[in-house]
């Protein structure tokens, strides 16, 4: 059965003292002694795995053994805290920075020097084999400084195969560069007594390349103290000096930009206190970036704005960034708006223990919000106070915003309104009237327009109203929407109406005046010339009317020009025009005409129309006409037209009445 053997690495205090020491490695005959698993003592302190006098003895022991360099033995009760005292042998023996430590049984002859030595020689091979399969290379050298031994793993990991490099000094194994260090590191250690030393160096590879590793070195003394020889325990640490190199590169390229970026970067404590801040601050705030090291982040922050930016410091615990704005104080007095990005800075146990952020100077760009903000508040204000019917309308005409009074306008609700579009509460006719002014509108072509147009209200009646239309365009400049106002001008257009139809129809029979008359007939002789198509110009007068005045009165010669009236009204097309020109005298155009023969068939129409009596006042009338006939063309004068056809009026009547006669330019010329 083997001793049981532990491998302790020692603990050291800032004093150099011994309080503890790591179980590195336990064999199953230990575990068994201390009555726990290899899992339960391997990586755990020794003192809580045996009683406190016998884990403070062990301690010691190593301290003494790991002092001279040379194995320690005693003879001691050993026990742990499940089981009672033991009488054991226990050797400790120094193998590089940790020491072996190996016991059995003793006998009533415990003295023994031959035990001991036995002893000795068990826990070294013990030893020698947990040097032989550890990751770590261990090199034992003599007294000349040569190499004697090496562990295998020294060819995984630097590409030696261990008999080659015996008899070579380590320092030949290392950079020239970081010999200087080293001698440096060993001359400190001889002249101050210790036997111990730390240090990271480049060691050369089989292929010729370096690897830095850390080499734990330990001198080891004979009982006169005369150096024999040393243990140097290499760990490869590649890995770690590229991470740290590669941090630090990453560091200096931080703090370059950092320094040079217009934006404040900072690195704080996990209470927030100011560990560095860039120089930017002194432009942007004007603070000197030394003088704020030591602060809270917080005392930048404007007093009414701190509980919000607390609020979002701790609204979220884990890794995420924090972002936020806020009010910073600068050193003149006043104070700067900041956009602030910060993120925790975490350790390898997950727990923070940093802040980094920047903050960048957004003052010029929260005004600009500021009065955007200002301006769409005034923007909603007059609209919701605005008399008139207003609306943010999409550009595919879909109510996007809407005031009260469009609402009353409408008798429409505000959800109602917002679920339709303008061409819902409009005749597609209406629609087709609006649209080149939104075309002109959103090409620039004009900055706003008008159009009177109907819109229909719930109960299905219809209003006039004047359409007045903007365009509202993007951050981009591109269109994005119509700012539309909807004036209510059915009474002022009804009104409007009435004015005109005064101003251009006669009172009396309701047919167009001779001052519209003439406007129309210009109108049409005017246009474009269709080949074929001609005016017709019918001059009526009606006969005999004075003796129907001087007999009846002029009341009854009213009622009679209303009745000639409305019988020729009846006889032409919707499209003719219809004019009382005079007292007892009427004017009918026809345009769109082809001949002569035409014409007389719509004056023999009329005057077949007065055939029958006009019933006036109980009386019954003989009223007859007679017509005089005019043709024209596009471009004749619509003055000449008229009295051309008055002159084949005249002679109509000259020749007897209740005729149609047709102009001669060689008779009525004359």
């Amino acid at each position: 059965m083997p001793d049981p053997y532990l491998l302790l690495e020692p603990v050291r205090d800032a004093a150099g003292v011994v309080p503890d020491a790591d179980c590195l490695e336990a064999n199953a005959a230990a575990c068994r002694f201390l009555r726990v698993s290899r899992d339960e003592v391997v990586g755990q302190r020794l003192v809580g795995q045996v009683s406190t006098e016998s884990s403070d003895a062990l301690l010691a022991w190593c301290a003494d053994a790991l002092a001279i360099g040379e194995p320690v033995g005693r003879e001691e009760r050993l026990s742990t805290h499940s089981g009672g005292p033991r009488r054991v042998n226990v050797l400790c023996v120094p193998v590089g920075a940790a020491v072996g430590v190996s016991w059995h049984e003793a006998n009533e002859r415990s003295d023994d020097r031959g035990v001991v030595a036995g002893a000795m020689a068990t826990s070294e091979a013990h030893y020698r084999r947990l040097a032989d399969s550890s990751i770590d290379v261990v090199l034992h050298t003599g007294a000349d400084g040569l190499i004697a031994w090496s562990s295998p793993s020294i060819e995984a990991i630097l590409g030696w195969r261990p008999e080659e490099i015996v008899g070579v000094r380590v320092s030949e194994l290392m950079h020239p560069d970081d010999l200087v260090r080293v001698q440096a590191l060993q001359q400190e250690v001889l002249s101050s007594g210790q036997t111990e030393g730390r240090i990271q160096a480049r060691f050369i590879a089989g292929d010729g390349s370096y690897r830095w590793m850390s080499d734990v070195g330990r001198a080891l003394f004979d009982e006169s103290g005369a150096l024999v020889g040393g243990i140097d325990a290499l760990r490869d640490v590649q890995a770690e000096h590229d991470a740290r190199e590669a941090l630090a590169v990453s560091e200096e390229h931080y703090r370059l930009l950092a320094e040079n970026s217009s934006d404040i970067v900072f690195r704080s404590t996990r209470d927030s206190r100011i560990e560095w801040i860039s120089p930017s601050v002194a432009e942007v705030l004007g603070f000197d970036a030394g003088g704020l090291v030591g602060t809270t982040t917080s005392d930048l922050v404007h007093p009414d704005d701190r509980p919000h930016v607390l609020s979002v410091i701790r609204a979220s615990g884990g890794p995420g960034v924090r972002s936020y704005e806020a009010r910073f104080l600068t050193a003149a007095g006043g104070s700067r708006w900041m956009a602030v990005t910060v993120r925790p800075v975490f350790n390898q146990v997950g727990a923070p223990v940093a802040w980094i952020g920047s903050a960048r100077d957004i003052e010029d760009q929260h005004e600009t919000r500021e009065e955007l903000r200002r301006s769409e508040e005034r923007f909603r204000t007059a609209m919701e106070s605005a008399p008139s019917g207003m609306a943010v309308v999409g550009l595919d005409q879909r109510f996007m915003e809407v005031n009260p009074a469009l609402c009353r306008l409408l008798t429409r609700s505000e959800q109602w309104l917002l679920r339709h579009t303008v061409n819902d509460v409009m005749d597609s006719a209406d629609a087709q009237v609006a649209r080149p002014v939104r075309t002109a509108v959103m090409s620039g072509v004009i900055r706003s327009g008008a159009v009177e147009h109907q819109m229909i209200r719930a109960d299905g009646t219809r209003i006039w109203v004047e359409h007045s239309m903007g365009l509202l365009r993007d951050d981009a400049g591109l269109p994005a929407a119509f700012v539309c106002q909807f004036n209510d001008i059915t009474e002022p257009r009804e009104a409007r109406d009435q004015l005109q139809y005064i101003a251009t129809h006669d009172a009396l029979t309701e047919l167009v005046n001779r001052r519209e008359l003439v406007s129309r007939v210009e109108g049409l002789l005017a246009m474009r010339p269709r080949t074929g198509i001609n005016v017709a110009m019918l001059f009526i007068d009606v006969d005999e009317l004075k003796p129907i005045n001087d007999a009846h009165g002029h009341s009854v010669g009213d009622k009679v020009i209303v009745a000639v009236a409305q019988r020729i009204r009846d006889q032409v097309r919707a499209n003719d025009t219809v004019a009382r020109f005079g007292g007892d005298e009427f004017v009918v155009v026809l345009p769109s005409i082809h001949t002569v023969a035409d014409a007389e068939r719509v004056a023999g129409k009329i005057q077949a129309a007065l055939e029958p009596p006009v019933f006036v006042e109980g009386l019954l009338l003989d009223v007859t006409l007679s017509i005089g006939i005019a043709m024209a063309e596009p471009g004749d004068d619509p003055d000449e037209v008229l009295q051309r056809a008055d002159y084949a009026l005249y002679r109509a009547k000259r020749s007897g009445r209740d005729r149609t006669v047709v102009y001669d330019v060689a008779i009525d010329a004359v």
